[in-house]
């Protein structure tokens, strides 16, 4: 599967949207891109260089997500 900018742009406003619950239910994730949890947060990692997480996020939201995308795939 390719994944374009606009995928992983997407995968991060899921997981911006649910940060405050712990994330996205792995059942939210499967349907909506047919991955696993665990591969939804291995690709916001992927994707975390300097555009990762859309400029017009908080530095709070920012910090938030990619630890939690860290702790998901360690």
């Amino acid at each position: 599967m390719i994944v374009t900018t606009d995928d992983h742009t997407a995968m991060v406003e899921l997981g911006m949207r649910w940060l405050p619950f712990g994330g996205p239910p792995p059942e939210q994730i499967m349907v909506t891109y047919g991955i696993t949890a665990d591969a939804f947060y291995q690709r916001i990692l992927d994707y975390r260089g300097a555009t990762a997480v859309p400029p017009e996020l908080s530095a709070f939201a920012r910090s938030q997500l990619r630890p939690r995308a860290s702790r998901r795939t360690a």
